[in-house]
């Protein structure tokens, strides 16, 4: 059986509920054009079309009341799912997200509009908090239908406050029944198609391998479940509604012009056929028209250039729109990002932190291991990994990085940023090709940069349960205030446990692979050791108030810290800590350092708070200040490299590479990591 196109002018049609049975009407003719019948296949999980949508998605106007993710004047298309083989419930949802649901605060609902299969019983519909699951508005129906059809449900819940909602119903299945057609419709936004059941299928895994699924059709398009929500009230949609979503925030040497980019949402009732954006950054402006249609919830962006000041600073760079369909907005729309302009000479090369999305479970992952030591050999300090693991099974994963897996992390694994910048695999990078991360890699080396990233001081309690650690920050740029902080992690080397993997799987594609053919003599489980896994993440846009004030050419400022060790470490001399200095902004890692715990346990250094010497580098050497003092040298091991009687102030000249300073007078002792 085939579930026949509904048109939204079916949807108009249909009376109102005026009791507490839901209305029902039977399903029209189709037209074949428009139809789509699609599988979820057991083995691929793929969305196959047999049809072709051959209408647009940008001609449409929305209802200004109605409350819903989906274009009001789009068809409904049939979606057919395998029946399920056991006695069953099954929840059918939709989520409408914050964004949505502010312009309609004040509002009461007084229908749900949506689409029901046939077949099923025990029928309910709910409103639902996605934050805290708690039901806001439930009405139960009981019997299913015979047919598949549009219903309209009585309602008289009021949109009290902006929040994320699910909107859906609950249907009771038999056993063993006929496939089931759902109606979808074709939108904007993803999780508008989600579903869940107490099936086995599901337990097991026999027709899906999620909770929910939600439905993907091409780069900006997707599939959702038909709810709408129509409201009365003096809350809803304007007919131009465009919100712009995001500026982003550019760093470029003084003097050439900086390359911007910004993005926006159409939440009005009338498609965008035309917006006039106008940008200003200090003395300088540029204007920029954007002509390509965007339908309702759909999101346009530009990118444009801007004349910059000719001088070492941080400046706001503001985007005001003008004009949209040939009308000027009703209110002042306008977005902010930033312009951060260099000295090409006091520039400074950054750490590059690989943020690496990896799991036990996972098969292809094991390349981003290999990766991470050819980085790691090539470029020592200046390149810091942290394996943030995440997945089925694996109990390396920590929770302090659910904000980075959201925010920074792709939609399948391996994956890896490089100072949340730059995205792509860990070991083919964002370009392809073997090892091709290490083109990456040198890219963030050569990005203007305008602020250094020290420890200073690391010291470890005697119950080992709190590091304390002082940074020092230090620009070459003018801002009048600091919208940065300082970030800390906590990795860990020295894990054994299994990894997947598939090179073994596939020996023949990889045994002359020059970097990845010793994978394939390993099994498909191996045991491994794993390095740089991430335990515990303080502040993932830096800790508030970590750094304030202006910010002035050359002065320094610091932020001491004290870190509580995580329950999940299992050996504290293992551990690295990582310091970051992060734009808060954008969450991006402007420069970092690291330093191994074992590197002070293993010098035996002692931090008071009067220090017995000043420790500086300049010009490339090793400067120390300190009177009757002890000066010791150390490589990151722990090996002696040199020891210096200090009366005053001595220069020492040191080959490439970190280094502990030590500095003892007898009452007081000065430690501190430094770079060549």
């Amino acid at each position: 059986m085939k579930t026949q196109l509904l048109t939204l002018c079916m949807l108009l049609a249909l009376c109102f509920s005026t009791n507490a049975q839901a209305q029902m009407a039977p399903p029209p003719n189709a037209k074949p054009e428009r139809f789509i019948d699609g599988n979820f296949l057991k083995a691929s999980k793929e969305f196959k079309k047999s049809g072709k949508v051959t209408r647009s998605l940008t001609d449409g106007v929305q209802e200004p009341k109605w409350l819903t993710n989906l274009p009001c004047d789009s068809a409904i298309y049939s979606f057919r799912m395998y029946g399920f083989s056991d006695n069953c419930s099954a929840w059918y949802s939709t989520m409408m997200e914050k964004d949505l649901t502010s312009r309609f605060v004040g509002n009461k609902v007084t229908t749900i509009k949506t689409y029901i299969p046939a077949g099923g019983y025990g029928l309910e519909f709910y409103i639902m908090d996605n934050d805290s699951a708690k039901i806001l508005w439930s009405a139960y129906v009981g019997n299913g239908y015979p047919a598949d059809c549009i219903v309209d449900v009585p309602c008289d819940w009021v949109v009290d406050t902006p929040r994320s909602l699910q909107v859906g119903f609950k249907l009771d299945w038999d056993g063993g029944g006929p496939d089931i057609y759902l109606g979808i419709v074709p939108c904007f936004r993803d999780y508008t198609w989600m579903i869940s059941s107490t099936s086995q299928d599901f337990v097991q895994g026999k027709v899906y391998d999620y909770s929910y699924i939600p439905m993907y059709m091409g780069k900006t398009t997707y599939f959702g479940l038909p709810f709408y929500l129509i409201t009365e009230g003096e809350a809803g949609l304007s007919n131009n509604g465009i919100e712009i979503s995001g500026v982003s925030h550019s760093r470029v040497f003084m003097g050439e012009k900086a390359d911007f980019t910004t993005t926006f949402v159409n939440y009005g009732c009338m498609p965008i056929k035309s917006a006039i954006f106008e940008s200003r950054c200090g003395d300088n402006s540029t204007v920029y028209e954007h002509n390509a249609p965007i339908p309702f919830l759909g999101s346009g962006s530009f990118e444009t250039k801007i004349n910059t000041e000719d001088a070492a600073a941080r400046l706001p760079l503001s985007v005001k729109l003008l004009n949209v369909n040939g009308e000027e907005p009703a209110e002042n729309i306008i977005a902010e990002g930033s312009i951060t302009t260099i000295d090409p000479k006091k520039s400074v090369q950054r750490t590059v932190v690989m943020e690496e999305f990896t799991g036990t479970w996972c098969g292809w992952c094991p390349r981003g291991q290999v990766a991470i030591d050819l980085l790691s050999d090539e470029y020592g300090d200046k390149f810091i990994p942290i394996a943030v693991h995440s997945g089925p099974g694996d109990n390396m994963q920590a929770a302090d990085f659910n904000d980075v897996l959201t925010y920074f992390a792709g939609t399948g694994f391996p994956y890896a940023n490089l100072n949340r910048v730059v995205y792509g695999d860990p070991y083919a990078g964002s370009r392809g090709g073997d090892m091709g991360i290490d083109n990456d890699v040198n890219d963030i080396f050569a990005r203007p940069t305008e602020a250094t990233l020290s420890i200073d001081n690391m010291s470890l309690s005697e119950d080992k349960k709190t590091i304390n650690i002082t940074t020092s920050t230090s620009f070459s740029i003018n801002c009048d205030d600091t919208p940065y902080g300082i970030s800390y992690v906590l990795t860990e080397d020295g894990i054994t446990g299994s990894q997947s993997n598939y090179f073994a799987m596939y020996a023949s594609d990889y045994a002359n692979n020059p970097y990845l053919g010793d994978l394939t003599k390993l099994g498909t489980y191996y045991k491994a050791t794993f390095n740089h896994v991430g335990r515990a993440l303080y502040g993932t846009w830096g800790i508030e108030g970590s750094l304030s004030g202006a910010i002035v050419p050359g002065e320094t400022k610091t932020h001491t810290y004290d870190i509580a060790v995580s329950d999940n470490i299992k050996d504290i001399n293992n551990v690295h800590v990582v310091a970051m200095l992060v734009d808060n902004k954008t969450g991006e890692i402007i420069n970092a350092a690291s330093m191994k715990v074992s590197d002070i346990t293993a010098i035996k250094n002692v931090f008071g708070n009067n220090q017995a010497a000043t420790i500086n580098v300049e010009a490339g050497s090793l400067h120390i200040n300190a009177a009757n003092a002890v000066a010791t040298v150390y490589t990151t091991d722990g090996r002696t490299v040199v020891s210096r009687n200090v009366n005053g102030n001595i220069g020492l000249h040191l080959p490439s590479g970190s280094y502990i300073v030590r500095v003892d007078d007898g009452k007081n002792t000065t430690v501190k990591k430094v770079q060549f």
